[in-house]
């Protein structure tokens, strides 16, 4: 069992997108969304590596027109040096295809207001109420809110380890050891169902009408 699980796609690589069905992220999905309800975690997880993205763009951009130096990026898209450097929000970028500092603002907004706020539309209520209160405090503070993905770093990690500890086995399990769908478990439980209520009747009715047993036997009798 070990060994075959090994040779499975992390949900990592899932997650990223390196793999093929049946285990890719859209069946994940399905199966989040339709078998365990529980499609908001795996939702909020995209939309933040969806603000990552954005962020990642809006530091390249950033960096090619001067604000940032190659110095700024040599520890990374979210080092405290580099968030040090953006903290001024510079907002000379107007492009439509380029995010500007409002984008990430935006983001950010948005990730709260689906997902943090309580009785949002897809709370994501297996964060710990800690967490979500503090994210909510300080992306709603007038001056100095931060939108970088670190801030979100750890209830991204949180809902990461919450898909692997209690999605991805279950999903691995219905896509790989249990080859079939839904709808044909169900069509070929209700076929047994039928198959067993018929032998059962057609035995019983044998009984009744008093038909004698069978003479000739599969088997020999010790005597």
């Amino acid at each position: 069992m070990e060994d075959v699980d090994s040779d499975l796609p992390t949900l990592d690589q899932v997650l990223s997108r390196k793999t093929l069905p049946p285990i890719c992220l859209y069946n994940f999905y399905i199966i989040m969304r339709d078998r365990l309800k529980m499609e908001e975690v795996l939702d909020f997880y995209l939309d933040l590596q969806h603000h990552e993205l954005v962020w990642r763009r809006y530091v390249k951009t950033m960096h090619r027109t001067g604000h940032l130096s190659e110095t700024d990026l040599s520890e990374g898209f979210q080092s405290p040096r580099l968030l040090s450097r953006l903290s001024q929000r510079p907002s000379t970028l107007d492009s439509e295809k380029i995010p500007s500092r409002k984008d990430l603002s935006d983001s950010s907004q948005r990730l709260i207001l689906r997902y943090l706020m309580p009785s949002a539309t897809k709370e994501v209520t297996q964060l710990p109420i800690e967490l979500r209160q503090r994210l909510c405090k300080e992306l709603e503070k007038e001056e100095n809110a931060r939108d970088d993905p670190l801030l979100f770093s750890e209830a991204k990690n949180y809902v990461f380890e919450y898909m692997q500890r209690f999605a991805y086995p279950k999903f691995l399990k219905l896509k790989v050891w249990g080859n079939v769908t839904l709808y044909q478990q169900i069509s070929r439980l209700i076929l047994g169902l039928v198959s067993l209520f018929a032998a059962l009747t057609t035995s019983l009715s044998l009984i009744f009408l008093g038909y004698p047993q069978w003479r000739t036997r599969f088997w020999v009798s010790s005597r």
